[in-house]
């Protein structure tokens, strides 16, 4: 991935987040592209626990 730099014509605190959401945005993206799904936050006992029993 580019490395991704603040806006310097911006305020710290508007640039900062600013690239917190351009980081965040560039991470969601990159998932995608390598394992061919969206990104999901749902969790299921059963696929995300390893060795999970019932």
């Amino acid at each position: 991935m580019p490395p991704i730099y603040p806006d310097e014509t911006k305020d710290f605190k508007v640039a900062k987040e600013d690239l917190r959401k351009k980081d965040y945005e560039l991470k969601v993206a990159k998932y995608e592209e390598v394992y061919h799904k969206k990104l999901d936050y749902s969790f299921r006992e059963e696929e995300d626990i390893a060795g999970w029993r019932k």
